[in-house]
């Protein structure tokens, strides 16, 4: 099995999960699906063993299970975490992070002065669930996570519109790029090509 056919497995068998909830859940609320790295896990096994990756997965699952907010979770590939939340309707971007942060602070820490010789962190994206799409929830706080981790500062991104614009700017140059190699409309020069017609 590939790993693109593993995350559509694990995406499935939680959206089955997520939706009865869902369905039963009342007015006035929003549902979000985080997305979470564990950034510095890779070095915990080379540094501390394999069995100290595995005591602080199972540390951040038991850690999951105690917070009530957290409606369901799971684990997928070997570091990534799904979760499953609720906000009261109008709550902001700003306060969901602030909130997801304030809550995972003091676990970090506690995660931190067990593996000093690392440097954890917990990248994290989020997307609101919109119309019941589950599946795309999903593929768009994978993608927020990704964004976050790139800046190796254990983040919380929306999946907002100015990632979307972001996306949308990077997939128009792509295109145009590509449509310009097929149309041969690039021109090359060699330096000394170049420095003759700058004279």
């Amino acid at each position: 099995m590939n790993i693109n056919n593993e995350f559509i497995k694990y995406v499935q068998t939680f959206t089955d999960r997520i939706k009865p909830v869902l369905e039963s859940s009342p007015e006035g609320w929003e549902h979000f699906i985080f997305c979470v790295d564990i950034f510095g896990f890779r070095n915990i096994n080379r540094l501390y063993g394999h069995e100290a990756g595995n005591r602080l997965l199972s540390a951040i699952d038991a850690f999951m299970e105690r917070n009530d907010d957290i409606l369901l979770h799971t684990r997928f590939y070997s570091d990534h975490f799904l979760y499953f939340v609720r906000y009261e309707k109008g709550t902001s971007d700003e306060e969901i992070i602030a909130d997801r942060q304030s809550r995972v602070k003091g676990f970090l820490l506690s995660q931190q002065q067990k593996y000093p010789a690392c440097r954890l962190n917990f990248p994290c994206g989020f997307s609101r669930i919109e119309n019941a799409d589950v599946e795309r929830a999903i593929e768009e706080a994978n993608f927020a996570r990704k964004e976050a981790k790139r800046t190796g500062e254990g983040k919380t991104l929306s999946f907002n519109s100015e990632l979307i614009k972001d996306i949308s700017l990077q997939r128009q140059l792509e295109e145009s790029l590509n449509l310009a190699l097929r149309d041969e409309q690039f021109c090359f020069f060699s330096s000394t090509e170049s420095r003759s017609h700058h004279g």
